[in-house]
């Protein structure tokens, strides 16, 4: 499908790929009953905000984005299905929490790397076990102001060696490191899907078991392996302690982030090698504290605060 235009309706129905050979509109209904979509370098835009504007989309129907071309849809509301899929079916539906009708844009690739440079171009190693092997690129036109929800789908096929879907999480990537959101085992039997909620901060999102490691940070609950670091008590309810010889409590080197990725103020207090940290005002949930010791070793650690 050669060419940049726009149509009123698309539909797949039938054997083999279609290609598209340039940015193409829809402006009403897209459907997958059978066929691929091969988007390669080329954008596909819905224009309807309605959910019920993409219809379908299975293991032999969907949009292929083995390239940085993305399906871009506006999102209103729930269930916003992006049925997309690079060499398997792998898709994601947004949900909008908060905030106004933005056009979010996504695309699947496989391999998750350890660091991306722009969003989707890998610079880091590529994790060979306990993770899905599929990485999620998504965007919103307008950043900030929105919080969503995410689901991610994918295949037995698609994990790595270890993976454990009865203990993984989503994934976000900030554009500096990997956060994983709470630890669940994964919803159903094959496929499989997991959710990340109140997601503000829109990149690369990837599936993770606690024992992977990420841009060389561990996803487990304490990843300070071969440091003296210690955080308790976790979960907070007022005060959290960091302590150990081998941090500097004069660098500043301790970050707080939300599950939606945002900084988080801290109120710290420096006694010798101690550090405390007050949580009291801080609303219960999951958040990611990131360190650097004395030997500028990155550790990241979920903490949760329960009041």
């Amino acid at each position: 499908m050669n060419g940049t235009g726009t149509l009123e309706d698309l539909r797949m129905n039938g054997t083999g790929t279609v290609a598209l050979g340039g940015t193409q509109t829809v402006t009403d209904v897209l459907t997958f009953s059978m066929g691929l979509l091969d988007l390669g370098d080329n954008d596909l835009v819905l224009t309807s905000a309605a959910s019920s504007a993409v219809v379908g989309g299975n293991e032999n129907s969907y949009a292929r984005t083995a390239g940085n071309g993305s399906l871009i849809r506006p999102v209103n509301g729930s269930n916003y299905a992006f049925p997309l899929g690079g060499s398997t079916y792998t898709p994601l539906s947004i949900s909008l929490v908060t905030g106004p009708q933005d056009n979010f844009a996504a695309r699947v690739q496989n391999g998750v790397s350890g660091e991306y440079d722009a969003p989707g171009v890998a610079t880091g190693g590529m994790a060979t076990s306990d993770v899905v092997d599929r990485t999620w690129v998504v965007s919103e036109e307008v950043a900030g102001g929105n919080t969503a929800n995410i689901t991610l789908q994918w295949n037995a096929t698609d994990e790595l060696v270890a993976f454990n879907r009865g203990t993984c999480s989503v994934a976000n990537y900030d554009g500096t490191d990997w956060s994983p959101s709470a630890t669940a085992a994964a919803a159903g039997s094959g496929p499989f899907t997991r959710t990340v909620s109140g997601l503000g901060v829109f990149r690369e999102l990837c599936v993770t078991d606690e024992d992977a490691t990420l841009n060389e940070i561990g996803t487990s609950m304490n990843s300070m392996e071969g440091s003296t670091l210690q955080v308790f008590p976790n979960p907070a309810s007022n005060v959290l302690f960091i302590d150990g010889v081998e941090f500097d409590p004069l660098r500043p080197t301790v970050g707080l982030t939300d599950a939606m990725g945002h900084q988080v103020s801290l109120d710290m207090a420096i006694r010798s090698n101690t550090r405390t940290v007050d949580v009291n005002g801080l609303p219960n949930g999951l958040y990611i504290l990131k360190l650097l010791d004395q030997q500028d070793r990155s550790h990241q650690i979920r903490v949760v605060i329960a009041h």
